[in-house]
Order: structure tokens, then C-alpha cells, then sequence
């Protein structure tokens, strides 16, 4: 029962592998076994298919198959071995299996089977791959068939290739890509190191590819980092003396790898050197705990002399009374710091007037500030609050404020406050307000998008704006993560509504009545818009019973932004020289286009120069007309009118 139990999983159900087996035995014998080991087989199938044996052992299993093939001369371990070895893939299930319509299982995708490996006694063809090309596919690796890779793999390195023991036993223990690389080519899973070791004797590896995974690397970061025409890592001494030196003194292979990766040359130093450079850090009143965190963050202070702008700006930071050792906590080997800049928004702060107890004050409060990104946040800070129109003084103010903020993420929840604001569409001045009086609202969390929120809250834009002028505070509540109910009272829609109702009762309408529905359906826009155009013609010179009036015959009028209203009045007033009056009887001219009022205007009073025409006519006559019958009526009049009829079009 060798085979089987190889088949068989001892982790996962082993019912799933009923189904299998009353698949693929049928299927083998009827195609290629007589009639008895037919018999045989069925009978197998329908014992183990019984509810009471869904769960069972391997022991049922080969008494099951021992008790009804013993009479079989036919069946040998080797047919066995087929039977559960079977090619799925390319031998359909038999249909004329009687458990053939009762088998709900897809052999090619359950997750829970997978093909054996076919039992031979030495590796015969190897294809061409390697542990950085190989995949983390396939069955699961057990913890047993690990640490036998792991032994095996730790005395190639120590016996074979003459690493030190402690080198080969980290590069064996933290290296899973290579451990599996090499489980794939063994052949007997019963003699994994001595598969393993026998592989290693006839196909050496690249050394470099489990050095470099056990430093924390991945295959695709180290692919470009394998040095060219080297395969073992005794024939680059000075990559070990150096990895030794900065294990020594503390940092971790993790951090080494990320350090090769920037700075390979680290790892060229001859002896002594590399040593002699990680004390000049400390030289400069760091402990080694610091200098460990220093230049794992910022590997490059390792090749040539000690960064000089590192060494400016640890005498600033030492000059606003921090410690130097703080600065190593404040660094991570996740981030990369440029020193210059850093050194230059020192200096800035305090050229704005920040004093240095204050600067040190902030700095310590919020060191993401300053250290995250090279001071980018602070920069961006500055930045923003210089486009909504701050002074120094009050960006200074507002630095200053941000000190008692615990967030850890305080200006990048500040900028998307800013972005949300403007989602909201605030005026300018109103978010300038919130700044000054609510800065800590603002910065205390991430805000959802405003299209989120305004759904959520199920309102308009224009009330959110109002909510948030009303009381900041509500800002708080509008987190990512949280959760919104709905804001009582009427909807945007409603309130647009009644505000439409009221303003139509204004002009005269009688409520309920049939004109009032029509109006309602005429006249398009909310209510404060209306009420605002209503309000900038009587601002023109009308009367508020005269705008009544014209709005009436003209519905229309009161969907036409303010900004239009006031320039189709200028002209018709100021350039062409109608009185206002005139619309009232023909309100239907603020309708029109701009360019059509100024090209009909403009053509007629060419026509009143030349002396075609001397009276006025009336608004209406001139801009309601069609083209063509404008040109036959006034331009044809004049034999160079549809010239300059063409000039002015242009």
C-alpha cells in the first residue's frame, strides 16, 4: 500500500478520496484487466461508497483492496501503483462506470487532490531552472520534507563549499524559494537529504540566489544583483568580510539586503574599511544602536567620506537642544532621506520667525514632519496654505496649532480636508475660515469623498456646504469607516421644491392652481436660483410687478445665469440704444444667443448708416425673424450688405 498512502494526504478528508478511487479503479480495469480483477473492483468501490465508512483509515482501505483482489493472480503492487497513479488529465472517467452519474467531483480542479509523483530510483533529465525561475506551485510542503532540504542544504554550504557554520546554517533556514527549488528535484520522497545531496554533487547552484533570499530579498529583486560569471560565494571574499563586519556590529540580514541592493559598493571595501566608517558615525555622537538605524536608512553615508550634509544637520538638529540619539528613532530603514534637503527646511522655519525651543517643540511632537519623506510633509503644508492665501504669520500659527494634534497622519488628513472642502464647493473664503478657526477638525481623520458622504447623508451638494459652515465639528464623523444616517427632514429635491412654490407665489400665481403646475414645469432651476435672476432684473431698472410680467410671457428668462441677463441689457442698452422698457412687451430677447443678438444689432445699424433705413424697429422684428428671412427683408436692401453680412459673421 506504498502507493496509496503517497495518494493519500493524511491532512485533509480523506472521504474525497472515496470518490477518486471509485473513478479511477473501474476505469483501469475495464480497459485493461480481465473480468475477475472487474469483479474485484466493483466491489472495492461499493464497500468504501457505504455511510458508514466515509471517514476511514489507509488500514480499511488496504483490507478492502487485500480482502477482494486476493483472488485475483492478475493484480500485482506494480498494477496497484498504476491504478492510483493514473494520468487524469488524459483518460476520461469511464461513462460506463455505475458510480459514474453519483461522482460530483472535478478531479482536474479540487483543491484537495493532486497527482502523485511517479516512484524511480534516480534522476534520469533535469530541465533548466533555476531557484530564482522556480515557482511556489504544488502540493504542500511538509514540515518533515523541509527540514531535510534545510539539513542537506546547510552541509553542501559547511562540508562542501567551506562556509563558515553559522553563514550556512541562516542561508539554509531563510532561503524557502531555494529549499523549494531543490524539493522539486527530488525523485525518492523516502531519502529527501540523500535526493537532495546527490543533486547537489552533480548540479551545483548559484550560491548567491539563497545568500541573497536569506537577506531579505525576493528572486525578482536579486535577479539583477547576481554578479556576472560567479556561481560560489568563496570567490567573492569581500562580499562575506563585509556581510560579517555589519553583522557584528548589529545590523540585520534584512536591512543588508535592502543596503546591497542601493549600495553594492558598501560591499566592496577592503578590510577594515567599512568598520572604520561605521565609527566615524559614532564619532559624531551617535551610540551604535543609532548608527545601526542611520545607515541601514541611508546606506550611502557608508561609500566615501561621511556625508557632509548629514553632518550639518545633525549640528542644527543638536542646536535646538534634541538629542542625537532621538534622531535615530525617528528613521526607518523603509524610508530614504535626502540630508540637504531636510538642512534646508530647517533653515526656512526659521527664517519665517520660528524660534528654536518653538521649532524643537514641533519637531518632537510630530516627527513625521520632518523625517517622513525629507520634510515633504511639511513642505506640502507650507504649500498649501500659501495657495489659499495665508501670510507667514499665519502659517506659522498654524504649524504651531498642529503641535497638540496626536494624528499620525496629520497633513495628509489636512490635504484631503482641504480637497474635500472644495468637493463640497465652498467658497474659497469660507475654507480659508475653517482653517483658522478648525484646524484640529480638520486634520483629525481621513475623510470619505464628498460623493460618498452627500449619498450617505442623502442630500444635495449645496446643503452639505451649508452642514459643514453650520457646525465643522460634524467633520469628525465623516471617517473612512464609519458610518452615516441619513440627515432628517426634507430631501435636496423637496426643498428645491418648496422653494420654487414660494417664489412662483410671489409673482402671482394662485396655489394648486392649474397654471401653477404649469409653471412649476416651465420654470427649470432651484428656487434661490430663481429668486437670485428675479432679483438681478430688478436690479437692472425693472419693477418688481414688471419682472412679474415678464417673466410670465417669458418662462424661460429666469433659466439664464445672471452673468448672461446683464450682458444682453448692456448691449441692448448701451451699445444699440433701446430703452429698457423695451422688453416688456418682447421679453423673449433675453432668450437668444449673445453672438446673435450682436450680429442682427450690428448689421441693422450699418444698414441706418448708409441710409437704407431710418426708423427703429422693434426688438422682436429684428432678432425673431429666421436668417434667410433676415437677409431678404434688411440685407439684400444693400448691395454690399451680404458682404458685409459675411464680414460681420466672421
Amino acid at each position: 500500500m506504498q502507493a496509496c498512502e503517497l495518494f493519500i494526504d493524511g491532512k485533509k478528508s480523506l472521504y474525497y478520496y472515496i470518490f477518486t478511487l471509485a473513478a479511477i479503479v473501474p476505469q483501469f480495469v475495464m480497459t485493461h484487466c480481465s473480468h475477475s480483477l472487474k469483479k474485484a473492483a466493483h466491489k472495492v468501490c461499493t464497500v468504501l461508497l457505504q455511510p458508514k465508512n466515509r471517514t476511514f483509515s489507509t488500514n480499511l482501505l488496504d483490507e478492502t483492496l487485500t480482502r477482494n483482489f486476493q483472488e485475483c493472480p492478475t493484480l500485482s503492487p506494480n498494477l496497484l501503483a498504476r491504478m492510483l497513479t493514473l494520468n487524469f488529465q488524459k483518460k476520461p472517467i469511464c461513462p460506463q462506470n455505475p458510480l459514474y452519474k453519483n461522482l460530483a467531483l472535478n478531479l482536474q480542479s479540487n483543491p484537495f487532490l493532486h497527482r502523485p509523483r511517479a516512484v524511480h530510483s534516480s534522476a534520469d533529465s533535469i530541465p533548466e531552472e533555476t531557484p530564482s525561475t522556480s515557482a511556489h506551485s504544488g502540493p504542500r510542503i511538509s514540515r518533515f520534507a523541509r527540514k531535510e532540504a534545510e539539513d542537506a542544504l546547510l552541509d553542501y554550504l559547511h562540508f562542501t563549499r567551506c562556509l563558515s557554520f553559522t553563514d550556512a546554517e541562516h542561508i539554509s533556514k531563510n532561503s524557502p524559494t531555494s529549499i523549494h527549488y531543490l524539493l522539486s528535484k527530488v525523485v525518492n520522497k523516502q531519502e529527501i537529504g540523500r535526493s537532495i545531496a546527490r543533486f547537489l554533487r552533480y548540479h551545483p547552484i548559484n550560491e548567491f540566489e539563497p545568500l541573497f533570499e536569506s537577506l531579505g530579498l525576493k528572486p525578482c529583486e536579486f535577479a539583477s544583483l547576481l554578479p556576472r560569471g560567479l556561481m560560489f560565494l568563496s570567490d567573492d571574499q569581500l562580499l562575506l568580510d563585509n556581510l560579517h563586519v555589519l553583522c557584528k556590529y548589529g545590523v540585520l540580514h534584512s536591512e543588508i539586503g535592502n543596503m546591497y541592493k542601493e549600495e553594492r559598493e558598501i560591499f566592496r571595501h577592503e578590510d577594515g574599511v567599512l568598520l572604520s566608517k561605521l565609527k566615524a558615525c559614532e564619532e559624531l555622537g551617535f551610540s551604535q544602536t543609532t548608527v545601526v538605524k542611520i545607515v541601514a536608512s541611508c546606506p550611502s553615508l557608508l561609500v566615501g567620506n561621511v556625508n557632509e550634509e548629514f553632518s550639518r544637520l545633525i549640528v542644527e538638529i543638536e542646536g535646538l537642544g534634541i538629542e542625537k540619539d532621538w534622531v535615530g528613532g525617528c528613521l526607518s530603514p523603509k524610508n530614504k532621506y535626502n540630508w540637504k534637503r531636510m538642512w534646508r527646511l530647517l533653515s526656512l522655519l526659521e527664517r519665517m520667525g520660528f524660534k528654536k525651543g518653538e521649532l524643537a517643540e514641533v519637531i518632537e511632537k510630530h516627527p513625521n514632519f520632518f523625517f517622513e519623506g525629507s520634510g515633504e510633509n511639511m513642505y506640502i503644508l507650507i504649500a498649501l496654505s500659501m495657495k489659499l492665501g495665508f501670510h507667514i504669520n499665519d502659517i506659522m500659527s498654524l504649524i504651531w496649532n498642529f503641535r497638540r494634534d496626536s494624528s499620525p497622519n496629520l497633513v495628509k488628513n489636512f490635504w484631503h480636508a482641504i480637497h474635500f472642502l472644495y468637493g463640497a464647493r465652498l467658497k474659497v473664503g469660507d475654507i480659508v475660515r475653517l482653517v483658522h478657526s478648525h484646524p484640529r477638525v480638520l486634520s483629525s481623520c481621513t475623510l470619505k469623498r464628498p460623493k460618498s458622504v452627500k449619498q450617505q447623508l442623502n442630500v444635495g451638494i449645496k446643503r452639505l456646504g451649508l452642514i459643514i459652515l453650520e457646525d465643522p465639528n460634524r467633520l469628525r464623523d465623516w471617517g473612512l469607516g464609519t458610518k452615516l444616517h441619513p440627515v432628517s427632514g426634507p430631501s435636496e429635491d423637496e426643498l428645491s421644491l418648496l422653494k420654487k412654490m414660494q417664489f412662483l407665489l410671489k409673482l402671482g400665481f394662485v396655489e394648486n392652481s392649474k397654471e401653477m403646475v404649469n409653471a412649476v414645469k416651465q420654470f427649470k432651476g432651484k428656487g434661490d436660483e430663481l429668486q437670485g435672476r428675479y432679483d438681478c432684473l430688478v436690479g437692472a431698472g425693472f419693477e418688481p410687478n414688471e419682472v412679474s410680467h415678464m417673466t410670465k410671457l417669458a418662462p424661460p428668462v429666469l433659466q439664464q445665469s445672471q452673468e448672461k441677463l446683464l450682458i444682453k441689457i448692456d448691449l441692448l442698452v448701451n451699445r444699440f440704444g433701446y430703452p429698457l422698457k423695451c422688453l416688456l412687451p418682447y421679453p423673449w430677447f433675453l432668450c437668444y444667443d449673445v453672438g446673435r443678438i450682436k450680429l442682427r444689432f450690428s448689421m441693422y445699424d450699418w444698414l441706418k448708416e448708409k441710409g437704407v433705413t431710418s426708423h427703429t424697429l422693434t426688438i422682436s422684428s429684428i432678432i425673431s425673424c429666421s436668417e434667410k428671412r433676415f437677409i431678404e427683408r434688411f440685407v439684400s436692401l444693400h448691395p454690399e450688405g451680404l458682404e458685409v453680412w459675411e464680414e460681420l459673421n466672421k
